[in-house]
Formats: structure tokens, sequence, C-alpha cells
């Protein structure tokens, strides 16, 4: 079942200086707007989890708790969303990041987070419209004018069909198209372009690594995994921020 649009966002923010610490104040505006084009004002408007215009602080947190094989130990930053509206269903949401990240950001880069309808988190971030890096949810956010992530469903139908022919009871007679799981990611770059699952692989100046592959259910089609931009990012600072943002209860609520 997929999250009511109370609990989704798409935020997005221009990054200010970083001070020396990797830490920032900015505001963020969610871009997604009704159909009818107009957001109505007051508490009676369209809800996102934290509003339509919160503010973001980023500072330090100091060393993941309790790490495992599954939950690295690294230093993190928070990013912690404070809402400003009564357009609100929390009143904050925080996850974390891995640090070095932080400190390859220049001010006047776009940042965007976003929260689908199957409660993925995704981060990216442009400067002059190509990607500098992206964790979580690749295929939901922004990457820049020169590169594409998808998630191929047509592919995956066709992948499916294939199975069907081999042995028609394979498969539930009504199992939605594309239903069979998982699936990996389309990447484009120029005429390069790659499906990538499991695993980590360069795609002109991108190094691409997903953990894990789109699903259907829950209103998912998410996947989860890193985008890096080579020499303008950490490329082990995104692959463990996807890692950080793809823990269960990533995201803290109040």
């Amino acid at each position: 079942m997929a999250m009511h649009p109370s609990g989704t966002f798409d935020y997005r923010g221009v990054i200010p200086r970083v001070a020396a610490d990797g830490s920032f104040e900015c505001d963020l505006v969610q871009q997604t707007v009704p159909e009818d084009g107009w957001i109505p004002l007051g508490a009676e408007g369209p809800k996102r989890l934290v509003g339509w215009a919160p503010r973001l602080v980023v500072g330090d947190a100091g060393l993941t708790p309790h790490a495992s094989a599954d939950r690295p130990l690294v230093a993190r930053h928070s990013f912690t969303l404070h809402a400003n509206d009564q357009r609100a269903s929390m009143r904050t949401a925080a996850f974390h990041v891995e640090s070095t990240i932080l400190h390859r950001l220049h001010a006047g880069d776009v940042l965007h987070l976003v929260r689908g309808a199957g409660g993925d988190l995704g981060l990216s971030v442009l400067r002059d419209d190509r990607l500098v890096v992206a964790a979580g949810a690749i295929a939901a956010v922004p990457v820049g004018s020169d590169l594409s992530v998808t998630i191929p469903w047509d592919l995956a139908r066709q992948a499916e069909e294939v199975y069907r022919r081999y042995d028609p009871e394979f498969l539930p007679p009504d199992m939605p198209d594309g239903a069979l799981m998982p699936r990996p990611i389309e990447v484009r770059y120029g005429n390069e372009r790659a499906l990538v699952l499991w695993w980590t692989r360069d795609v002109g100046p991108y190094e691409v690594t997903v953990f894990s592959g789109a699903v259907v259910a829950c209103g998912g089609g998410a996947a989860r995994g890193s985008v890096c931009r080579r020499g303008a990012c950490s490329l082990l600072g995104a692959r463990l921020t996807a890692r950080l943002m793809g823990l269960p209860n990533a995201l803290s609520l109040t």
C-alpha cells in the first residue's frame, strides 16, 4: 500500500557556504504542486511531511552507534528538517549522511531531497545542472541534464514474458506487470547506457552503485544506490551515504 502524500516530500534548496566542520543551514521548498497549479493557504491546504517550506539544519552527528555489518561505522552528519508552516504532518524529520561528502559541496549547489510513496529517501546535489552526487532512491531525484537514471519497467515486463513462455505457471496469473523483482537501474550518459544491480559500474564520468533493485510493492519503484561524478565528490562517501539512508528507520520523526 502506498504512503499517503502527507508522509512524502520533494524539496529543493540552494546550499550556502559550508562551514569547515561541514555544517550549514538553508531553506527548502516543496516542488510538487496540486494538479490545478495553486497551493492553498493555511492549515487546510495539502500537507507534506514537514510542510511546504522547511528549514534544513546540517550538523555533526558523530560516529554510527551500534555499528554492524549492515550499519557502517562512519563519521556522520545529520540532515534535520524543521517545519515552518501548518501544512506539515511532523515537526521535524532527520536522517544521516556520511560526513566527507559535505566537504565537497559549493555555495550555489542545488540540493534535492525526496521521500517517495514507498518511504524511500533520496538525495541529489547538482552544480551547473550536472550531478555532483546522488544517494538513496537514485531514480527518484534529479540527476542533471547530461545523465539519466531510471527503472526500466518495460524490460521487466519483457523478462516476465520469457519466464511465462518457459513455464506458464511460474508466475501467478494475477501478478501485475513488472512485479517480478528485483530489477536493475538503467543509467544513460550520451551514447553510453548500462544496467546496474548489486555492483558498481562506471558510466561516462560517473560511478554508479546499486545495493538493492526496484520493487513494485508498497507504492515503491525506488531502488537504493549512489551515483557520483568522479573528482566532484567522495566516491566512498556516496556509497556509504546510500547505505545510511537505506537503513531501517533511517528517517526519525517528531
